[in-house]
């Protein structure tokens, strides 16, 4: 289909786009930048929560203006708000094709009440339903409660692809489905050029460093490698951190997402947790050192999985103190032969949306 037809189509998003979080807004501009640029028209589903999970930011408001303010400009158009299912119902009526996806959409521990809403329970049988990257976010599928009624709705599903290998062996060997594995939305993009911020006076000398779970431990190591490489600590984060323990390290706080992904595309060095900012350090071609925490362990296996497709594996650390005896900040990584890796995997996830979309709509 043509650019020139694909115009009057409609795609509904369901994802967590009014997330007040870096990988969550950013993924969702990947799929929704993707999808216009083969000449779709976009819309994303605006479901409300009920729980306080995904408004745990809603009262800072520094934060929340600059989320807006990207949401406004790059993600652009939503749906009336949804707080049910019929709301939802009348969010999609008129839409061509749904997809839910990316991130971790498939994880009833952060969906909850709403779990079965991302399995598209709300979806009139007319419109045609398909995944793209969602998550599950852990290893097995652990909610026995939901397994029939998902298993029931996963059967409508005209495509399904999710972003780790623990979704394509979950749907196999519980749901006896065969799913597709694909590029995170911001690596199929890739191209995020737009949203860099212009700076005249441009500072790339700086050890960064972005982490969910972090500890005096972890500064020090900032310290540790700024001080190897002769240059600045700093670190990103959503909220002030305790002014000791970040002495001597420049804070960016309160950033919007398009400073959180400049201060990585300028970044000498990245040090993080987060599988987003590692995402953005390989389009921005940073070196960088992965450092999970033990609390987050179950939802590590999405960067070890394009870790490994990447050959980048020895760049992932079981504790700062073995980062520390790797010297990895003075090993640069070869990007000529990374862009090849993920430009094979780009056009195969590539080839697979157009396929299923194509058959579709």
């Amino acid at each position: 289909m043509n650019s020139k037809n694909c115009a009057t189509k409609k795609i509904s998003i369901l994802t967590f786009s009014k997330g007040d979080n870096y990988g969550a807004v950013l993924q969702s501009y990947g799929l929704a930048e993707v999808l216009r640029r083969m000449g779709y028209n976009v819309e994303f589903i605006y479901l409300t929560w009920s729980t306080c999970f995904h408004r745990i930011l809603s009262n800072i408001t520094p934060l929340k203006y600059r989320f807006e303010g990207f949401r406004k400009k790059y993600l652009k158009q939503f749906s009336l708000e949804c707080h049910s299912a019929a709301d939802l119902f009348k969010a999609v009526k008129n839409s061509d094709l749904c997809i839910v996806g990316s991130d971790q959409v498939w994880n009833p521990d952060i969906t909850t009440i709403r779990a079965k809403h991302y399995f598209f329970d709300f979806v009139p049988e007319t419109i045609p339903v398909i995944s793209y990257a969602a998550s599950f976010g852990v290893d097995n599928w652990k909610w026995n409660d939901l397994k029939a009624d998902v298993s029931q709705l996963l059967k409508r599903f005209s495509a399904i692809s999710v972003r780790e290998d623990s979704g394509v062996r979950i749907l196999a060997d519980d749901f006896g489905i065969c799913a597709k594995k694909v590029l995170d939305p911001t690596l199929l993009l890739g191209d995020f050029s737009s949203l860099l911020l212009n700076n005249s006076e441009k500072d790339d000398n700086y050890v960064l460093g972005f982490k969910f779970v972090t500890s005096p431990e972890y500064y020090d190591f900032i310290r540790f490698v700024a001080g190897e490489l002769d240059c600045v600590g700093a670190i990103m984060d959503m909220f002030p951190r305790d002014i000791k323990l970040t002495s001597g390290l420049k804070r960016k706080y309160f950033l919007s997402p398009q400073q959180w992904i400049t201060n990585i595309a300028n970044a000498r060095f990245v040090i993080t947790d987060s599988f987003h900012t590692l995402a953005f350090s390989l389009i921005f071609k940073r070196n960088f050192a992965i450092i999970p925490s033990s609390k987050l362990a179950k939802l590590q296996g999405r960067m070890v999985s394009l870790l490994k497709e990447l050959g980048l594996e020895y760049r992932i650390f079981s504790s700062i103190e073995e980062a520390r005896r790797s010297n990895v900040w003075n090993i640069s990584i070869d990007y000529d032969e990374i862009d090849k890796k993920l430009n094979e995997l780009r056009l195969e996830s590539m080839e697979y949306l157009e396929k299923s979309l194509s058959t579709l709509i």
